[in-house]
């Protein structure tokens, strides 16, 4: 293998593991939400009950919203 196709392999390499990142993180978001949904409704409690129950902070409830709303788009 010359030079530029180790680079391009590494470019390949590179993508494929971003993807796979992102992925994961939107797969975690899409659980968390999931849990404090279902949590919500089973306590009867509102979404920002059932977060102060999960130990999960505003920020962290909204940044897995924005993600998985980009993915939705």
């Amino acid at each position: 293998m010359n030079l530029p196709e180790k680079g391009k392999v590494k470019t390949m390499c590179d993508v494929a593991e971003r993807l796979e990142n992102e992925g994961m993180a939107k797969g975690a978001a899409s659980n968390m939400l999931a849990l404090i949904d279902r949590f919500s409704r089973k306590h009867n409690v509102s979404v920002e009950e059932a977060c102060n129950e999960l130990d999960v902070t505003a920020e962290e409830y909204n940044a897995a919203r924005k993600l998985i709303a980009e993915e939705n788009n």
